[in-house]
């Protein structure tokens, strides 16, 4: 027994010393899994990311015209104003492809570093270089559709999209009376003349809006063209009309001034389009040049305050006054309505885009 157990521990220790060279020797199937560590690593990535940097030059511009109003005798004119910009924007945007599922999320975002509008707003009209331009996108895209190899072939599906805008130059000749009170009001006693608080309401139109859209991802060899076609069926527009403004009323013993900013609620509509060519200097490295338009018309409500002044009077006709001016302060009237707000812009791009 004692042999035949010394036997079997001799037999497994010869085995087990010579499978190393066993296993050395045979040749498995290539069909054969690997490792069981190995059998789900994918043969390919499964994400793909781009960033890079971009230079965008673009025209644009707004204008827009109100109906005026009329209430409790008092006639507020019909007013329209305008500008128009060159603004040199630096952008910075992102791009991940999960090639699993054919999706992708494209996010970017702008902001002007050098900006020259000319505006004319019916009262005044002239040239700034101050202010400030903004916008932001962010595209979920669905790619399904297919055609040729990932060399030489071309992707189509569509997409869902928020974007942001901020149209900010700063325009003159906005300028309004915060009338609050008789303390308001700075007299030269015993004249006629009086004087009023002037303070200036800056232009800031700020967009959000969704954005809906197709796209299309082509490549031949080193270079690729994408192109994205939006419809914004809805965008919120709010904001401050520093292009809105008229001259003070007047009303027999009294006059009416403008006595706050013009504040602006409502919504457009339009569209946008953004195309890129590009060329792959090596399989991480692109530059793409390409151009984008967005166009925007809307409507909706503008509210400002006006405060009536009385004169001073002069009671016994001497030529001294001895009542002054006084006020009833701020009061609002019906939202005066908007029908023709519009804004554009349009311009090329230049791209630097690494990918990995």
């Amino acid at each position: 027994m004692r042999r035949f157990g010394f036997g079997v521990v001799v037999s497994v220790v010869a085995l087990v010393s010579a499978s190393p060279a066993l296993a050395a020797d045979l040749d498995y199937p290539t069909e054969m899994r690997g490792s069981y560590n190995d059998w789900d690593a994918p043969a390919d990535p499964l994400m793909e990311f781009e960033a890079g940097l971009r230079y965008h030059y673009s025209r644009g511009g707004s204008s827009i015209s109100t109906q005026g109003i009329t209430s409790s005798g008092l006639t507020v004119p019909a007013t329209s104003g305008s500008t128009s910009d060159t603004t040199q924007f630096g952008e910075v945007f992102l791009r991940l492809n999960d090639l699993a599922t054919d999706t992708y999320l494209h996010a970017y975002g702008g902001y002007s570093i050098h900006l020259d509008a000319n505006y004319d707003n019916g009262v005044t009209s002239g040239n700034t270089t101050l202010g400030r331009m903004a916008y932001a996108v962010a595209d979920f895209g669905y790619l399904p559709v297919k055609l040729g190899s990932d060399d030489m072939g071309a992707a189509f599906g569509g997409f869902v999209g928020y974007q942001y805008l901020n149209d900010a130059p700063t325009i003159g000749g906005a300028d309004f009376s915060p009338i609050k009170d008789n303390s308001s009001i700075s007299w030269t006693t015993g004249t006629k003349s009086y004087f009023l608080p002037v303070d200036h309401a800056d232009h800031s139109l700020n967009i959000n809006a969704l954005r809906l859209g197709v796209s299309t991802k082509a490549t031949a060899g080193k270079f690729d063209l994408t192109a994205e076609f939006a419809a914004i069926p809805y965008a919120s527009v709010t904001g401050v009309l520093g292009g809105h403004s008229f001259g003070a009323i007047k009303r027999g013993a009294y006059t009416t001034y403008k006595a706050t900013e013009s504040k602006f609620n409502g919504s457009a509509w339009g569209a946008a389009a953004d195309v890129m060519v590009g060329y792959n200097v090596t399989d991480n490295v692109a530059f793409r040049v390409g151009g984008r338009a967005t166009y925007l018309r809307g409507q909706g409500n503008l509210v400002y305050g006006l405060a009536d002044v009385t004169e001073p009077v002069d009671t016994n006709s001497d030529g001294t006054y001895d009542i002054g001016p006084s006020t009833g302060g701020t009061y609002y009237l019906t939202p005066e309505r908007i029908d023709a707000l519009s804004l554009w812009r349009y311009g090329l791009l230049a791209e630097l885009k690494v990918q990995f």
